[in-house]
């Protein structure tokens, strides 16, 4: 959260925003700079950017509101998207609420944002600045810190994408699946080196109630390998050094499973994967009745 006195901004006939001599533009100091440095943040939590309180220490100490006209929710959107960009490009904006606040007739304006993709660096238009929260201030990134942004936040998120090809009721007690495994990048960088962990966890039954095995899979570049029974299921570990492509790209196809479960029974499919500059992990539930993905998450390592 950050606090900005408004005391020195003021609008004109054509609706920019002006200092008190309308010599400088304040968007920058006042507006522009705390939410790009909220929005660099490795995580969906954002932040506030409260504007007409003056602080000290980082505290709010005083109210120092702004009148009714100057900002709108309406011409704070509109300066927000005009002199915010990214790289690379987005088509994912960040979320934005803008809530004005009534305080003896003038305003108090809040302005909340959460970025949506993790995958970019945001940055100032006006003056083309990249900023980051430090120590609960927005403050100016280096070139060099820019440019490790930029490196670490355009990356491959390499998911499994699964295909249920076939389901047969075999008798009374036992269904059976056959399964299609591809990864699928959701990142702006082509994954290399990918490692998938693949994990059966009895959430209602033994392990006696689901048989898992790797089908041949001719054409597929990487075959499921075999499945190793220990304690709490059955694991699965496949490693290629082949380059998954990003997205918009056709899937990379790795195998296909055979499993037969007990109509009785209930398992998890965890599903892990690593790559260079971050993992994903993912949760399917398996039943008699369907298969469906739970849980799908990306983590930077350096977010760690």
């Amino acid at each position: 959260m950050e606090y900005k006195s408004v005391d020195k901004l003021h609008i004109d006939n054509r609706g920019r925003l002006l200092d008190s001599k309308g010599i400088e533009d304040k968007k920058e100091e006042i507006i522009i700079k705390p939410l790009v440095a909220f929005l660099n943040k490795f995580s969906s939590e954002g932040g506030v950017l409260i504007l007409g309180i003056k602080d000290k220490n980082h505290l709010p100490v005083e109210l120092a509101p702004a009148e009714p006209k100057i900002f709108t929710p309406e011409r704070l959107r509109n300066w927000i998207s005009n002199y915010i960009s990214t790289i690379p490009s987005t088509k994912d904006s960040p979320d934005i609420e803008i809530k004005n606040i009534d305080v003896n007739g003038k305003i108090v304006t809040l302005i909340e944002v959460h970025p949506k993709d993790f995958n970019t660096v945001y940055f100032s238009r006006l003056t083309n600045d990249v900023y980051i929260r430090k120590n609960d201030e927005s403050v100016l990134c280096t070139l060099d810190e820019t440019m490790r942004m930029t490196e670490e936040k355009i990356i491959a998120k390499v998911f499994v994408d699964l295909k249920v090809i076939e389901k047969e009721e075999i008798d009374e007690n036992w269904v059976k699946y056959q399964i299609e495994f591809q990864y699928i990048n959701e990142g702006n960088k082509p994954g290399e080196w990918v490692r998938l962990l693949l994990e059966f966890q009895m959430k209602q039954g033994t392990p006696a109630d689901i048989q898992i095995q790797s089908l041949p899979a001719p054409g597929y570049r990487k075959p499921v390998g075999s499945l190793k029974t220990f304690s709490s299921g059955f694991q699965q570990d496949s490693y290629t050094k082949d380059v998954i492509y990003s997205k918009g790209v056709v899937g990379y196809k790795i195998g296909k499973l055979e499993i037969k479960i007990a109509k009785t029974a209930l398992a998890e499919m965890i599903i892990n994967t690593f790559e260079y500059k971050g993992f994903m992990s993912q949760v399917f539930s398996i039943s008699a009745k369907e298969i469906n993905e739970i849980t799908r998450e990306f983590r930077s390592y350096i977010s760690l």
